[in-house]
């Protein structure tokens, strides 16, 4: 198999950022130079070193079991390919700055972070409090062999086998809980759906749930450089028998990918790279559906937590999974703020923990009266907590604003001339935005747009991005799941498939308008009286000439693959007509500021960029 490396230099200012914190980071890093052992006391607790479970198939993953030494207690687990044994300090060195210089509390209140892996439950925090960690390398990954392929039915398969086994051993009181982050928040999904009889609760913390549109192929578009970024970065050098992994096991110095080196052939013929199926896939078919959950078989107890800064990959799919979700307890908290962060605040964790002690302890602790819908309501210079009881929120109200390209503008009502506004298919294309605001106007809810579009050849790619401008025309930027400088939201569509991603593609006729629906993902922000709000209509990815950590307002989520949008398809001259029959608007949901406030209790600052 292979892949393609990103060239942008852009794209290489973010690596060698990261590679120049790696000394930094790796400076705090604990490791004990205990040998190999299937059972160690350390920081109060057993922790079972390698422990094989048997998969249906006779093949043994590799896991490592953080416990109290003695009774049956509850089970946390997570299965993926970043490594059980590697410490998230030396996986993911810059993240680890962040923590360390934001957020201190986190490896100081409670725990040492001794034994954290990427994305995954610091043992410190639940053992002591009567709860099992199991940690899983996934198939073909560290320290168990076979086949690497990333969120394939063969590995929820195995997290399935190793959700009953876990509910079976003597430590076990036969429940089992699912906490991660991302990835292992997407695969939390699939295993629900299969329904594994100790499965009790689990908390998806910011990850995905459709694998066409939130991950692969926004709205048809190859969402391409971030996956290629992790899998060179993340995957790949985690890969079972890859003797020239950088990593070492946090507790004995091994490599952490076995005892074994394989060679560069056989590495290559044991692993599956998503991005090179989706690059052949551009319309959703059965290995898009095998890879996202049949929500209507999720009965499972949830919290399902969403980052509104994570366009492109960590906030559609948690709300998509709380909306569909046959589960008849579940909840939906909306959050701010780079996504690693939150999940580890012990604040946070008190959280986790009190939903886990009601659904796999039993602890009559007043859970069920926890609004079902936590809201973060995002201002200019703070963020506002609030509550309520579903989503889409029943009260709010829609907001539409029609496009006018004659004066580039976004009005409330529908113009009665028709007018037209042009840009090259592969440019940043044409800014729409909104007179002041008469009142503070707060959107929350799903989004949508309809745009009337012709292009000069037989597809176009349309970007949209929603910002928000101060009364002094300077634009207001939040803090992003991963990029520092995030515009309010961002949608992405085809547009020879604005009939639907499951076929057949309609090409355009060159000249001819034709309405293009597009997905532009929620929020919940505030537009204070005075301020503006812009509709960026686009042929490439949103991007400002200014950026933080090799980001400049998207994140790594670009769509930039050539064989996916080439120059003589998607190159040509797009065109948006408006007014008369060319009705083409932004549709927005919008509350009352006295709605929230109702509900709101102020709490920090966290979601608007420093």
């Amino acid at each position: 198999m292979t892949y393609r490396n990103s060239t942008s230099p852009r794209w290489a200012e973010g690596l060698l950022a990261a590679v120049a914190l790696l000394g930094l980071a790796c400076a705090s890093v604990q490791a004990a130079n205990s040998s190999h052992a299937t059972a160690q006391s350390a920081a109060g607790m057993v922790v079972d070193h390698d422990v094989k479970i048997p998969m249906r198939d006779g093949l043994e993953l590799r896991a490592n079991i953080y416990r109290p030494d003695t009774g049956r207690h509850p089970v946390i687990m997570t299965l993926g390919p970043y490594g059980k044994d590697v410490h998230f300090a030396r996986f993911q060195p810059m993240a680890a700055r962040i923590l360390q210089e934001r957020f201190p509390q986190i490896c100081s209140q409670g725990s040492t972070c001794r034994y954290v892996s990427w994305e995954t439950p610091d043992p410190e925090r639940w053992v002591p409090h009567g709860y099992v960690v199991v940690r899983i390398d996934s198939r073909g990954a560290g320290k168990s062999p076979g086949t690497l392929a990333p969120f394939s039915p063969q590995e929820i398969d195995d997290y399935v086998d190793a959700v009953e086994w876990a509910g079976a051993q003597p430590w076990s009181n036969g429940k089992v809980g699912l906490l991660g982050i991302s990835y292992f928040a997407v695969n939390q999904w699939l295993v629900a759906a299969r329904q594994p009889k100790h499965l009790a609760a689990m908390i998806p913390w910011e990850g995905a749930s459709d694998h066409y549109q939130d991950a692969m192929r926004h709205g048809g578009i190859l969402s391409n450089r971030f996956t290629e970024m992790w899998w060179a970065r993340q995957i790949e050098p985690v890969q079972h028998g890859n003797g020239e992994s950088p990593f070492r096991d946090m507790l004995t110095g091994e490599i952490v990918t076995g005892p074994e080196s394989i060679s560069r052939a056989v590495l290559m013929r044991n692993r599956l790279y998503p991005m090179e199926q989706a690059m052949r896939r551009p319309l959703r078919d059965q290995w898009y559906a095998e890879r996202s959950p049949d929500f209507s078989k999720i009965v499972t107890p949830f919290i399902s937590v969403a980052n509104l800064g994570g366009q492109g990959l960590h906030l559609q799919g948690n709300v998509r999974g709380f909306e569909k979700a046959a589960s008849q307890e579940k909840w939906l908290r909306f959050e701010t703020g780079f996504h690693f962060a939150g999940f580890y605040l012990p604040e946070a964790v008190e959280l986790q923990r009190r939903f886990f002690d009601r659904y796999l302890k039993g602890v009559s602790n007043g859970w069920e009266t926890t609004p079902r819908v936590h809201l973060a309501v995002r201002w200019p210079d703070r963020v506002q907590s609030a509550s309520a009881d579903a989503w889409p929120l029943p009260q709010a109200q829609p907001l539409k604003l029609f496009l006018d390209a004659g004066q580039i503008a976004l009005r409330s009502a529908a113009g009665t001339v028709v007018d037209s506004v042009s840009y090259n298919g592969l440019s940043d294309g044409v800014a729409f935005q909104t007179a002041p605001m008469a009142a503070d106007t707060i959107l929350a809810g799903p989004i949508s747009a309809r745009l009337w579009l012709s292009s000069s050849t037989s597809d176009a790619d349309v970007f949209v991005t929603l910002q928000l401008m101060s009364p002094e025309q300077k634009e207001v930027t939040f803090t992003g799941a991963l990029d520092p400088f995030a515009p309010v939201t961002q949608g992405w569509q085809r547009a020879s498939l604005r009939q639907g991603v499951e076929g057949p593609a309609e090409p355009l006729r060159a000249g001819v308008p034709v309405p293009v629906d597009v997905t532009i993902w929620p929020t919940i922000t505030a537009v204070p009286k005075g301020y503006r709000l812009v509709m960026r209509v686009a042929g490439q990815d949103f991007e400002r000439d200014h950026g933080m950590m090799g980001f400049y307002g998207s994140g790594p989520f670009l769509h930039d693959e050539p064989t996916d949008r080439p120059l003589k398809i998607f190159g040509g001259m797009n065109t948006i007509h408006t007014g008369a029959k060319f009705d083409s608007h932004l549709l927005l949901q919008t509350v009352s500021k006295d709605t929230l406030e109702s509900a709101a209790a102020p709490r920090k600052h966290t979601g608007a960029s420093p």
